[in-house]
């Protein structure tokens, strides 16, 4: 049997056995609601029994009977998603740490503090139960395989203290040698280690995640990949002379999930400029930080209908969205003189790329000179619009166009892998929030409106067949 068949059959039951007590308040609550108990196996991870009726009666019901610890934080803009679970329960964003209990009213006090110590101890006696071995010690490697099963990698962030203390009781028992993979731990040991990461683990191990048969959900990944990987048609991009010369059998795919999962196959570690990619990156840099009623003043929201680096401009004489080269061409000359203007030129830069860091996780970002200096060498459109935009008063007051355009170049040729794109894309589907990391790095209103216009332009002139075909 496999380390993921023996964890279902034997978490199966999990929710039910790490069920809470109702509080008193919680229980008046739930008469208030007129709710109505769904059998053991309907319960909820929050402690109560639920009836789903629909997505506000169901969200009413989860706050409701949410109990006092371990209490996670909800973000601004968490959203009610059926999908997630056959309860239809809602998951907060905020899965880091467990966070200090609010005081509520005295009567509830004395049930909550035993609630949590009852949580605590069976979540830590069910996990150590699971994973011993027949001499009562609990292998850490045949832990983290079970980890990374559901998704987690022993490199997230978010399992630091985890790792951190496997490091030390390696460094008590073998010093510098070995590796914690090694390890083998009783039980106040095992219980001790994991104590700081408890919600997050417990989580993974009940199938809480967005995708709780993540095993399953990777064969298909998978399958997907090596179907793909036959497919020798197209041709790489030969705009610019640098990116020409990039090999055309390079294939990876790397997917994160808006609860941390990952994955990975094939070449994700290859290093690519992001090129158009940092087009909805850096609207909304510009959105968050000035707002979108200033920068669409200075440009549109409308798909063009027309190539990528078309010589034309909108009714309204301004680039037709962000998405296309005149309008990210605006976007960069608008955090270059709408934000932070007292800035140098190198200080902006490392502004934005630093932003760039913080949704990548802070994973690999780096910077290719070589295919920023081929940009900039074949720019002759790019110089065009730019001087055509300026003819119509498209740019900020003191503009300077050479650093804009120079500005735009480096952005285009900064380099990520397929791996820190992945935490990019999960980090605008979670709402602003980077999942590996818990860092906000947009406010939801800019990331709402990025997925707008990436959706509705953000394939150029194919931007309508995708939206029909695909979407």
């Amino acid at each position: 049997m496999s380390v993921s068949t023996h964890l279902a059959s034997q978490l199966k039951n999990l929710r039910v056995v790490l069920r809470q007590p109702l509080s008193p308040k919680q229980i008046r609550k739930r008469q208030i609601l007129n709710l109505n108990c769904l059998p053991p196996s309907c319960n909820t991870e929050f402690g109560a029994s639920v009836p789903i009726r629909n997505a506000a009666t169901s969200c009413a019901c989860a706050a409701a009977s949410l109990p006092s610890s371990p209490r996670r934080q909800f973000h601004e803009g968490t959203t009610f998603n059926k999908s997630h679970n056959k309860a239809g329960i809602i998951h907060p964003v905020d899965e880091f740490k467990v966070g200090d209990v609010a005081k509520e009213k005295k009567e509830d006090s004395d049930h909550e503090s035993s609630s949590t110590n009852l949580h605590q101890h069976n979540v830590d006696d069910i996990l150590f139960a699971l994973f011993k071995n027949e001499e009562n010690l609990v292998p850490v490697g045949k832990f983290l395989a079970a980890l990374r099963a559901t998704g987690l990698r022993k490199t997230d962030p978010r399992l630091r203290e985890l790792m951190n203390n496997l490091k030390t009781v390696r460094e008590q028992k073998f010093g510098e040698i070995g590796s914690a993979e090694a390890l083998t731990l009783d039980k106040e040991t095992f219980k001790s280690v994991i104590l700081e990461n408890i919600v997050l683990i417990s989580r993974a191990f009940r199938g809480q995640f967005v995708v709780p048969d993540f095993t399953n959900f990777c064969k298909y990944i998978e399958e997907f990949y090596w179907k793909c990987k036959s497919n020798h048609a197209g041709k790489v991009a030969n705009y610019i002379p640098q990116l020409d010369r990039f090999s055309p059998d390079y294939w990876g795919v790397s997917l994160c999930t808006v609860d941390g999962q990952r994955y990975s196959i094939g070449d994700i570690e290859v290093p690519f400029t992001v090129q158009s990619c940092s087009k909805p990156l850096t609207y909304a840099i510009a959105l968050n930080e000035v707002g979108a009623e200033v920068v669409h003043k200075y440009v549109g929201q409308e798909p063009s209908g027309r190539m990528f680096n078309e010589l034309i401009l909108d009714y309204n004489k301004k680039p037709h969205n962000p998405m296309i080269n005149a309008g990210a061409i605006i976007i960069c000359s608008l955090l270059q003189r709408l934000v932070e203007p007292q800035m140098k030129v190198s200080d902006k830069f490392d502004f934005v790329t630093n932003y760039f860091k913080r949704l990548t996780g802070y994973e690999f970002l780096g910077f290719n000179n070589s295919t920023f200096l081929s940009e900039r060498d074949a720019a002759d459109r790019n110089y065009a619009l730019g001087f055509y935009m300026r003819e119509h008063k498209c740019f900020p007051e003191k503009c300077n166009l050479r650093e804009t355009m120079d500005f735009y170049f480096q952005l285009c040729a900064l380099e990520a892998n397929c791996e820190s794109m992945s935490v990019i894309a999960a980090t605008l589907a979670n709402g602003g929030i980077c999942p590996t990391t818990g860092e906000k790095v947009f406010q939801t209103h800019a990331v709402r409106d990025v997925l707008s216009l990436m959706h509705s332009c953000g394939m150029y002139d194919y931007s309508g067949q995708f939206a029909f075909k695909v979407t």
